[in-house]
């Protein structure tokens, strides 16, 4: 109880209160935990220096600091940092469950720092985790992560309430290294995000997942009732994540979405997807993309197509009209790139330009000393030719 008034009384920063609370723990510790549970009698010790020797280094150390922490006063905690003073709470917390535990050794039970610390610990580095201004707080993020099961509810509340959108990063890339099942539906519904860096960590989390992903990620293929909002680039994010899970039964889903989906554009990405397998299963269902889709999403499978045929040496009537398409392709893309390149070039040189008239016109602004050569190249003095004139004007 006093543990719980402790953190209430942090997080409302009532310093007094929180370290009232703290010495209370610590008393309550030497009293109640150890003393009492190694039967020491305080009456036979003749001096404090006699009752630490009873008491395990490590033990007193953990307690020493909780209690110098506790005895400090007001202005020590507004005079911190707060990450600090949160890192240095954490730490004197950990000692000193690390301390009970031992206790609860001493007296013959088990008890896990879980069961002693609850929440509070992980609630502290979760809220880090969403303040943090790093682009990848590795060392807290390894910390949520040793957490395993017990961070997926907070890591998923982060999610359903966003505070800040790199910590939703953050959480997305965790509940895939942690790979709970219970984060599929909401890493799925990511796929809808037209932020790319937050699709991107989605798709890695639902690839790291694996297996368990593949049939709800079916269901949202072939789903009539899809929102059409962002539903092709969902569903493309999808093929994505199907074609890197990589096993028999991706394959399979693939294979249908080749076949069966009326989108083109999604046919074609499920078939480029398929190719990926380089499974000769994949042949014919490539060949019917290509003879009845448009140029434009045909041309999503030409590469794989040609390259399945020639790993199995299967000869299809298509193959001679790929290839030339295919290096029609190349050529344009050539052509494009070239044409890129032609254009940055000239927009350098006119940047140059700019530059250097703007150079010129700075230094023609320049104040002409009276004495100084006339900018009009007359040969006379700036003040017995056009300087002359400036003052007559």
């Amino acid at each position: 109880n006093h543990l719980s008034d402790a953190i209430d009384s942090y997080e409302d920063e009532n310093y007094a209160d929180f370290a009232d609370n703290l010495t209370t723990i610590a008393s309550a510790f030497i009293g109640s935990y150890y003393l009492e549970n190694r039967g020491i009698n305080l009456r036979r010790f003749s001096s404090i220096e006699d009752l630490f020797g009873v008491i395990d280094d490590q033990v007193w150390a953990n307690f020493a600091m909780l209690n110098y922490f506790a005895s400090q006063d007001e202005d020590y905690f507004l005079s911190k940092e707060q990450e600090m003073l949160d890192s240095e709470l954490i730490l004197i917390a950990s000692g000193f469950f690390k301390t009970i535990q031992r206790i609860a050794e001493l007296s013959g039970f088990e008890i896990t720092e879980r069961e002693l610390i609850g929440d509070s610990e992980l609630d502290m580095l979760m809220k880090e985790l969403i303040m943090s201004t790093d682009r990848k707080p590795k060392q807290l993020m390894n910390t949520i992560e040793s957490y395993r099961k017990d961070a997926v509810d907070p890591l998923i509340n982060l999610l359903e309430n966003p505070e800040s959108p790199w910590s939703m990063v953050y959480a997305t890339e965790l509940l895939g290294k942690i790979r709970d099942e219970k984060a599929i539906d909401l890493l799925i519904d990511l796929l809808y995000e037209e932020w790319e860096v937050l699709q991107s960590a989605a798709i890695d989390a639902l690839i790291r997942i694996g297996t368990p992903c593949i049939k709800p990620l079916s269901e949202h293929l072939f789903n009539p009732e899809v929102d059409e909002s962002g539903k092709e680039y969902k569903l493309l994010a999808i093929c994505e994540v199907l074609e890197n899970i990589r096993n028999e039964e991706s394959f399979q889903v693939l294979l249908k979405a080749a076949k069966e989906i009326e989108d083109e554009n999604i046919r074609a990405t499920a078939g480029a997807s398929l190719a990926e397998f380089e499974d000769v299963r994949a042949i014919e269902p490539l060949r019917e993309i290509w003879n009845t889709c448009s140029p434009e999403a045909r041309a999503e499978i030409i590469e794989g197509l040609i390259e399945l045929c020639e790993m199995y040496k299967v000869d299809i009537p298509e193959l001679p009209e790929l290839k030339k398409e295919q290096e029609r392709i190349e050529r344009s893309m050539s052509e494009f790139l070239n044409n890129i390149e032609t254009e940055l070039t000239n927009i350098n040189n006119a940047i140059d330009n700019l530059i250097e008239k703007l150079e010129k016109d700075m230094e023609s602004k320049k104040k002409i000393g009276r004495n100084d050569p006339c900018p009009c190249g007359s040969g006379l003095k700036y003040k017995k030719c056009c300087g002359k004139k400036v003052v007559k004007g």
